[in-house]
């Protein structure tokens, strides 16, 4: 058996809300799937000949 720590403490009170995306984050997701989905349509483009 591996000896893994187990009692995490923090400084700070976490409510729910700490546990739902900032707006930024959501911002940044979009980015990053609107360039994985344009990435990919111009891998199917090449894959399909045009």
């Amino acid at each position: 058996m591996i000896p893994a720590p187990t009692g995490y403490a923090t400084r700070f009170e976490l409510t729910a809300l700490d546990f739902l995306p900032r707006a930024t984050a959501l911002l940044d997701s979009s980015r990053v799937f609107h360039e994985v989905i344009g990435i990919g349509w111009y891998h199917l483009r090449i894959l399909l000949g045009r």
